[in-house]
């Protein structure tokens, strides 16, 4: 995972484990189908799955389309758009 240890305690691991686990199954889900904007963990979750989502299609690019560019999930996820998760999420990309 790609976390800090002060984020580690927020993140809802169970659906991080899904996520990762559909990506290594060949069967990537959707992020919107494993998180809630009500779930208390919801912010931590959502940039822990864009971090995956980021490795993996970048990783499959060689073989396939690029990835999305970062503006992409700004857009589906507006919520992110605050200076330290941008920082954090353009490390990644």
């Amino acid at each position: 995972m790609n976390v800090s240890n002060t984020q580690f305690a927020s993140i809802d691991s169970g659906i991080v484990k899904r996520f990762e686990q559909a990506w290594r199954g060949g069967e990537p889900v959707a992020i919107e189908s494993l998180v809630s904007a009500e779930a208390p963990m919801y912010l931590p979750t959502l940039e822990e799955l864009i971090h995956i989502d980021l490795e993996f299609r970048w990783k499959a690019a060689t073989d396939g389309p690029p990835p999305p560019a970062l503006e992409s999930y700004l857009t589906r996820f507006p919520e992110l758009n605050q200076p330290e998760v941008v920082r954090r999420l353009a490390q990644q990309e």
